[in-house]
């Protein structure tokens, strides 16, 4: 046949012998030895902080006589802050570093700065105006607040400079239109004549004439 009666039954789930039972049998024996453990060390805190409460009390504790001394301890994970006695204060300026302690009146200013040699010295250079000594966004850079990356302004036209930007590119305009611009005033609008055409022949010659001799030459 080539198997036994023990190998048949030991699959079966009443059979002590089977996996599923032993199994059952050794985390039963693991738990039984856990608590076992548990119960120990809790028996040995309890007579341990029982020998500490009994040695404050003949120390003349009075709140470990009546037992409330674990009102005032702190918890056992608790670390208390040790204060370093050993830091010295700063003697010089040149000691301070960044988050270093400060006199009251310069804590959150950032408008005093430490200085180690008189002088500050930064090794960097504006995006803005190409100096050494400061970044973009310090006040003191000459272009602090201003958009570069905005459109120029347009130059302010003028008949005057329209004039004389005629004249420098080597160009001059015909008699019919000179005296033809105007400039707008509250009730109507007005002959605009340059100022330093006032002594041309030409341009007395044009005011001497009636309207109608004006119509004549257009």
């Amino acid at each position: 046949m080539g198997k036994g009666y023990n190998n048949y039954m030991t699959k079966k789930f009443f059979h002590p012998s089977s996996k599923e039972n032993l199994k059952r049998v050794w985390m039963a024996e693991q738990k039984s030895v856990f608590e076992k453990k548990k119960q120990e060390d809790m028996l040995a805190q309890y007579q341990k902080e029982q020998d500490q409460l009994s040695n404050r009390a003949l120390l003349g504790d009075e709140k470990a006589k009546m037992g409330l001394s674990f009102l005032y301890d702190a918890p056992p994970g608790l670390k208390r802050k040790e204060k370093d006695e050993g830091e010295d204060d700063v003697k010089f300026e040149w000691q301070r570093k960044f988050n270093a302690p400060r006199e009251s009146y310069a804590k959150g200013d950032e408008d005093i700065k430490d200085q180690p040699f008189g002088i500050e010295v930064r090794n960097v250079r504006c995006i803005k105006c190409r100096q050494w000594g400061h970044v973009n966004t310090d006040k003191i850079c000459p272009f602090f607040g201003q958009n570069l990356t905005a459109e120029p302004p347009k130059p302010e036209t003028s008949t005057s400079s329209l004039i004389n930007s005629l004249k420098d590119d080597g160009f001059s305009m015909k008699k019919s239109v000179r005296g033809q611009f105007m400039e707008e005033s509250g009730s109507g609008s007005k002959l605009m004549i340059n100022k330093n055409e006032t002594d041309d022949p030409e341009i007395q010659f044009l005011q001497s004439l009636t309207p109608k001799q004006k119509k004549k030459l257009l």
